[in-house]
């Protein structure tokens, strides 16, 4: 994976960028991210995920947002190693085995047999009610590469195991909110956050992880990992 610099010159495949402001500046009250279900002390899940851990412009970009948001006691911050996109959604590890897992990763591999690195910009900031995050497109390819990764879950554990796909923004967080709050504080520091910047990447792996919560904060063992190709298999 590898990453460059780049101005805010956003073209018609970007669109997404001022839809992200537009619904994030919409919000009027933040909730506290932690509290979600399935998220019991000590659960397990497994993701496909698009990490950033060795992507040093990636994690630039996060440590200047993070230093603007500073002055937000409500904020729990995302340590860069810890940066991603998430993708799918699997299984929770106790509803799942190691040969299940095998032919999960067997199916997106086929699946994404000569699907080419995906080059795609992170930034600028936005967010949701429960997060601080980095938009990420052009939603297109991302979403081609989503889908291949939802179809692959499907042939596994069944259609009913993948759930809607409506709600799927592209993103990087780089801060999770811990309480509820009014919205317009955090909203009125992001919006001057947003001229921080973007920076382009071409992603060309993406890995299957067992994730877990420590300490207000996401970490994971990665379990398998799929390297995007434009070459077709013979």
């Amino acid at each position: 994976m590898s990453a460059t610099a780049r101005p805010n010159d956003f073209g018609p495949d970007y669109a997404y960028v001022e839809e992200d402001w537009r619904r994030y500046r919409s919000l009027t009250m933040l909730d506290n991210h932690w509290d979600r279900p399935g998220w019991t002390r000590g659960r397990r899940w497994y993701y496909w995920l698009i990490t950033f851990d060795r992507d040093p412009l990636v994690h630039a970009l996060a440590l200047r947002c993070q230093d603007g948001l500073r002055g937000l006691a409500t904020l729990d911050f995302v340590p860069v190693g810890s940066l991603h996109v998430t993708m799918q959604r699997v299984r929770a590890s106790e509803d799942t085995t190691p040969g299940q897992l095998r032919d999960v990763v067997a199916a997106a591999r086929s699946a994404l047999t000569g699907t080419a690195p995906l080059e795609l910009t992170v930034g600028p900031l936005a967010g949701s009610t429960g997060a601080v995050r980095l938009s990420v497109g052009p939603h297109g390819p991302v979403r081609a590469v989503r889908e291949a990764l939802r179809s692959a879950v499907a042939s596994v554990y069944g259609e009913a195991s993948i759930g809607g796909d409506a709600d799927f923004v592209p993103h990087v967080s780089v801060a999770y909110n811990n309480a509820p709050i009014p919205a317009a504080p955090v909203i009125d520091v992001v919006a001057r956050l947003r001229s921080v910047g973007t920076v382009d990447v071409v992603v060309s792996s993406l890995s299957l992880v067992e994730m877990w919560r420590e300490q207000r904060t996401y970490v994971w063992k990665t379990i398998d990992a799929i390297t995007l190709t434009a070459d077709r298999e013979v």
